[in-house]
């Protein structure tokens, strides 16, 4: 494996056709693409059994260290089986906001525990 670092891509040719991934031993996930044309900073982590794949930011740009820990953060999400998207990169889980809106709403308990058996809320919740 290789080391990602700021002059990394000196020592590489870009491919003619095609991608080239370069994989960074820490963390595990991240990497640097480069197609003829671009050369990028991603993270990748399998999710429920699916590959992903983020692009953090262009080579250039985004400093290998900066990337690198941006890429700790995204894979940490994936790691909690959620993925990350450009549409909804800050939407919470419906649990989530479950658990915001009985912290902030007196409800009856019925209703509570109603609500709760319907989103089906860990037992540390209930």
């Amino acid at each position: 494996m290789v080391e990602i670092k700021e002059n990394f891509t000196s020592d590489i040719r870009e491919p003619l056709k095609g991608q080239t991934i370069y994989r960074d031993d820490e963390p595990t996930g991240f990497g640097l693409r480069m197609t003829a044309s671009c050369k990028a900073h991603i993270a990748e982590r399998k999710v429920n059994g699916t590959n992903y794949r983020v692009t953090l930011g262009r080579h250039g740009t985004l400093s290998a260290d900066h990337a690198r820990r941006r890429a700790q953060k995204v894979i940490q999400q994936m790691s909690a089986n959620r993925v990350p998207s450009k549409r909804s990169a800050q939407a919470p889980t419906l649990r989530e906001l479950l658990a915001l809106y009985l912290n902030r709403k007196t409800l009856r308990t019925a209703t509570v525990l109603t609500y709760k058996r319907v989103i089906k809320l860990p037992p540390k919740f209930v």
